[in-house]
């Protein structure tokens, strides 16, 4: 682990946070929406919380045509986006603590891989619905509903531990400066 972060803390620059940026642009404005066409229904995991019934009432509105182009979606475009966005959220906050002389354990910014795997779960949970379908499993339905709001509460605290973060660093940079 301690290579993985070391990379992370010594390529952490402004310049790469912008163009990793401008790259994950394209997953939310032009790749997913490729893959999720999915009539009025729209995605599973876009919900911040849903049961086993929901899942079914969605996945049989769907048609066969959309459960497998969901499938191919999820298997796809959805395995490298949240591994995608994991990196980018890292070298955020490996340029975070870099920028900011934070002290803290050097593990910090491994916390987005967190969400990611939450992501990756849920993918592989509403996998098995759509691809088991017409055969129904409420308890896993009502398991990926908890994935999908592990997920999206994961993502709420990666923003609010950001925010803290910064503010912490400034703090501590306004300290330093004020005390010279």
């Amino acid at each position: 682990m301690k290579g993985v972060t070391d990379w992370f803390y010594r390529t952490a620059t402004m310049k790469k946070v912008v163009l990793m940026s401008l790259v994950y642009l394209l997953f939310p404005l032009y790749v997913l929406p490729a893959f999720f066409k999915l009539g009025t229904t729209g995605p599973l995991d876009l919900l911040f919380w849903y049961d086993g019934n929901t899942a079914y009432d969605m996945i049989s509105a769907y048609g066969q045509e959309i459960r497998l182009r969901y499938i191919l979606g999820l298997l796809t475009a959805d395995v490298a986006y949240p591994i995608y966005y994991g990196s980018v959220i890292a070298t955020v906050i490996a340029l975070i603590v870099k920028k900011l002389s934070i002290t803290t354990t050097p593990k910090v910014i491994l916390l987005p891989f967190i969400m990611t795997s939450l992501d990756l779960l849920e993918n592989a949970l509403i996998v098995t619905l759509l691809s088991r379908y017409p055969k129904q499993y409420p308890l896993l339905g009502d398991f990926a509903g908890y994935a999908t709001a592990s997920k999206w509460t994961a993502a709420v605290g990666l923003v609010i531990f950001i925010l803290i973060l910064i503010i912490y660093g400034l703090r501590i940079r306004r300290r330093h400066v004020t005390t010279q």
